[in-house]
């Protein structure tokens, strides 16, 4: 990491990040805390994970306060492959407070598969298939009120543009369709043979595990997989 060598990079979860907004309760000893944690050389930093967190809130300006009264420095990395990893100051007001564009919503759309894989391991608790396929049909037909908005229809011309607009609207129909017509309880099912076939393959000694270098630990549980 690109820092003097007596910096302390501390990554704060979110969880954490929402207790020092204003009027929760826990607030004030947890900043006594972090401000003792700052003196001995710790710097608090977030990711671009922190950023839409924040983004998706009702009040992200309250995050936007936090952030610049600890400070936190967003944490980026320059080269995955090598570690190097930069940390820059002031930037959580213009991340966390910039007008919402056409890269937010597909962002937020391509989270919506995640969705499906946590509802499928259960984190989701008790919601109910079709409320999720709901929340997923509107970020589509968000997404593309957004698309319409924000494309210079007029460069493209009359027929380039009616057509483009005409393969935007089947595009939006089909996944619509396709979402609908996902069974979502099969899914699950299938998830559930999945991981308890990848338990029968793990180890028996999960310490055996450690012994697996970093880099190697993806693909072999991935091998782990049918």
């Amino acid at each position: 990491m690109n820092a003097p060598d007596n910096i302390v990079p501390v990554y704060i979860d979110q969880n954490i990040l929402s207790h020092l907004r204003a009027g929760k309760n826990a607030r004030e000893e947890l900043a006594s805390f972090f401000r003792a944690l700052e003196e001995n050389g710790a710097v608090f930093v977030y990711s671009m994970t922190h950023v839409d967190e924040c983004r998706d809130s009702l009040q992200p300006e309250m995050f936007v306060e936090v952030m610049e009264n600890l400070p936190f420095h967003l944490l980026e990395f320059n080269n995955a492959s090598n570690r190097q990893a930069a940390l820059s100051l002031g930037r959580a007001r213009e991340l966390l407070l910039e007008p919402e564009d056409a890269t937010h919503h597909a962002k937020r759309l391509m989270e919506d598969v995640l969705h499906l894989c946590h509802f499928a391991s259960g984190w989701l608790g008790e919601t109910e298939a079709q409320n999720l396929k709901n929340e997923m049909a509107a970020e589509i037909a968000g997404f593309g009120e957004t698309l319409r908005r924000h494309v210079d229809w007029d460069v493209l011309g009359a027929e380039l543009g009616g057509q483009a607009k005409h393969a935007l609207s089947a595009a939006q129909g089909e996944m619509s369709a396709l979402i609908e017509h996902l069974s979502f309880e099969h899914i699950r099912d299938e998830w559930e043979k999945g991981f308890m076939g990848l338990k029968e393959r793990l180890p028996a000694n999960y310490a055996q595990l450690d012994e697996i270098p970093d880099e190697e630990a993806v693909s072999f549980v991935f091998s782990c997989l049918e």
